[in-house]
C-alpha cells in the first residue's frame, strides 16, 4: 500500500493512499483533507495507510461495504440463528434502501425515514430495533 501528501496551502494537506483497481482498470485512491504541520499530516498519513490496510469501509465506501465488513467480523461471535436472521435483515430490508448509499452521504434523517418507514409496514418494534 502507498500513499503520499500533497500541499494544498499553508499548513493544508491532502493525503492519498493507492487502494487498488476498479474493477474497469482505473486507480482507487483514499483521500483526505488535512490541516496542520507538515509532521502531523505524515502521521495522519500513516494512520490512513493502516486503515486502508486493515479493509475497514471508509467514507467512498458504500453502507453495503461497511455493512458487509461488519457482518464478516460479527459471524463467529453469532449464532446460526441469530446470523441467518441478521443476513435476512440485510438482504431484504436493509441493503436494498440505503446499500448503495455512500457513507460520506449518509445522514441521521435518512435512517430515521426508514425506521419510521418500517414501523408503519407493521414490523414490530423489536425487528427495526434489530435494524
Amino acid at each position: 500500500m502507498r500513499g503520499h501528501l500533497e500541499k494544498r496551502g499553508t499548513e493544508s494537506w491532502r493525503l492519498c493512499v493507492y487502494v487498488g483497481r476498479t474493477p474497469d482498470g482505473k486507480r482507487r485512491y483514499l483521500r483526505r483533507a488535512f490541516h496542520g504541520p507538515k509532521r502531523e499530516a505524515e502521521n495522519a498519513l500513516t494512520r490512513l495507510l493502516a486503515e486502508a490496510g486493515l479493509g475497514v469501509p471508509h467514507g467512498d465506501s458504500s453502507f453495503r461495504d461497511l455493512a458487509e465488513h461488519w457482518y464478516t467480523m460479527a459471524k463467529p461471535s453469532l449464532s446460526p440463528t441469530t446470523r441467518r436472521e441478521y443476513r435476512r435483515l440485510l438482504d431484504k430490508v436493509i441493503l436494498p434502501r440505503i446499500g448503495s448509499t455512500k457513507l460520506r452521504a449518509l445522514r441521521a434523517n435518512q435512517l430515521d425515514h426508514l425506521y419510521s418507514d418500517l414501523l408503519s409496514k407493521s414490523l414490530s418494534p423489536m425487528s427495526v430495533r434489530h435494524v
